[in-house]
């Protein structure tokens, strides 16, 4: 896990974390965005991966997400 990106709380209470991760080593390349929910900023459940590279030379890096409710952005 590497850099935290775009943390946000949806409309049912639920907080939503991205962050870097490479999901074949532990050190950085092949870098994905995986995705995890909490209920209380404490208890942490994985999701699946959010962004894939379009191929393995390729990475998903730093980036943020927002909340469009009105599909306005």
């Amino acid at each position: 896990m590497n850099d935290p990106n775009g943390l946000f709380r949806d409309s049912n209470g639920t907080w939503h974390l991205y962050y870097q991760y490479n999901p074949t080593e532990l050190v950085a390349g092949n870098q994905h965005w995986g995705h995890a929910t909490s209920p209380d900023l404490y208890t942490w459940t994985n999701q699946p991966i959010a962004l894939f590279p379009p191929s393995e030379d390729a990475g998903m890096f730093s980036g943020s997400a927002v909340l469009d409710p009105n599909n306005t952005s």
